[in-house]
């Protein structure tokens, strides 16, 4: 496939959100493309829906961020950088013991 060929990547982008239309990765692919391209209108659209069926992924918040952040929209942008680390902690895996609960159960095992 030649690269630089923005109407056949946009037809296979559509396809794929046909087969799987609240795919993540090709809401975010496809907003970095169009975004690359000087899009931004089409790339903030992207995003914003991506980010709609999928609002606990942070790689996309964070696309859209630096999106706005290009645009001079500060607020917007710290905003969604933001949610997008709140997004990160809440999805994070926690450990099975905390701390403190580790420390009350060692100090209580017998030597």
């Amino acid at each position: 496939m030649c690269q630089n060929n923005l109407p056949e990547a946009r037809r296979l982008f559509n396809l794929a959100l046909r087969d799987a239309p609240r795919n993540r990765f090709v809401f975010l692919a496809w907003g970095e493309m169009e975004a690359r391209e000087g899009n931004s209108g089409k790339a903030r659209y992207l995003l914003r829906r991506g980010h709609k069926w999928n609002p606990s992924d942070p790689a996309l918040l964070q696309a859209w961020g630096r999106l706005e952040a290009a645009a001079g929209k500060w607020d917007k942008a710290r905003y969604l950088f933001s949610k997008g680390v709140q997004v990160r902690v809440r999805n994070s895996p926690r450990p099975p013991l905390s701390l403190p609960t580790l420390r009350v159960q060692l100090s209580a095992a017998p030597c």
